[in-house]
């Protein structure tokens, strides 16, 4: 089993070939389409030449790589969602953008894509994420990057959430990478429910919670990863779910409000921690169904 990554974009090294191309910015209000909820496997809306002005023979060029990938945006700023900006390549100026990503929406999934810059080898799709309309290219607007590698088997889910800043107050994002296609399948007549608190951290004692139902404050633990962490196995069948909290006296007295489920044998979910602000009462959960076969 893999451990748990999270990649948090904090350094002006990572970023900083983002912010000195030297072409001309592109029109941040094109080629949106692509990444929000309705979108459609393949990328459809993708702004084909976008990043390409004034670079001449130095322009780059996109390709399709097999599998896809889906984003979840889940960042606050600790007093409201931020809706954000999902381009493929190295920078602004030299990049393709998917498409805008509203706060609380999860994407559906599209094809990866990738740029022949030498840096990136040629199964490598890099992404970057900026605030919506921001064309800035400062270090600070650019908020989370990262260029995993894509097969024909390849399923990712990139779930986004505000961290912790510690050396200064710009916004910071976490990324954490779902590997759907290693999620393993839960016992016959079960399904599995992994629980993603993330968009708690910045809550004071709110992020140290389990998943459980309305009946059963700690179901029996499974085995998959998938780099999700460890889930919950459940009966198929209408449930009730929330992140409890798993520090409390009694057990699972307090959580996010209940969520109503339809669970199907052999599928697996991810109750997803969501807060529009840092306040304890503010957390919720929605459920997003993982590793399901189309």
């Amino acid at each position: 089993m893999r451990s748990l990554s999270i990649a948090i974009v904090a350094s002006l090294a990572l970023l900083v070939s983002a912010c000195t191309d030297e072409a001309e910015t592109p029109d941040a209000s094109g080629g949106a389409g692509g990444a929000s909820t309705g979108g459609n496997a393949g990328g459809a809306g993708r702004s084909g030449s976008a990043g390409s002005a004034g670079r001449g023979s130095s322009a780059v060029v996109f390709t399709d790589l097999p599998g896809k990938i889906r984003f979840v945006n889940h960042v606050s700023d600790g007093t409201t969602g931020v809706d954000l900006d999902l381009y493929w390549g190295l920078s602004i100026g030299r990049g393709e953008k998917q498409g805008t990503i509203p706060y609380g929406e999860a994407t559906e999934f599209f094809t990866p894509r990738h740029s022949d810059e030498p840096v990136l080898d040629a199964d490598e799709a890099r992404y970057f994420l900026v605030p919506k309309d921001d064309v800035s290219r400062t270090p600070a607007s650019f908020l989370a990057q990262d260029d995993p590698a894509f097969a024909a088997d390849t399923v990712l889910t990139i779930a986004l959430a505000a961290a912790k800043n510690i050396s200064g107050d710009n916004l910071v994002v976490a990324a954490q990478t779902f590997h759907e296609q290693e999620i393993d399948a839960p016992p016959a007549g079960m399904a599995h429910v992994f629980g993603w608190t993330s968009a708690f951290e910045q809550i004071a004692d709110g992020n140290f919670t389990l998943v459980g139902t309305d009946s059963v404050c700690s179901p029996e633990r499974g085995e998959s990863d998938g780099n999700i962490g460890v889930p919950v196995v459940l009966p198929r069948g209408e449930a009730r779910l929330s992140l409890f909290d798993a520090n409390t006296k009694p057990p699972c007295a307090t959580g996010t409000p209940l969520v109503d489920a339809t669970l199907e044998a052999g599928h697996s979910y991810v109750l997803l921690g969501k807060a529009d602000t840092y306040e304890f009462d503010a957390r919720s959960a929605v459920v997003l169904e993982v590793g399901a076969e189309d």
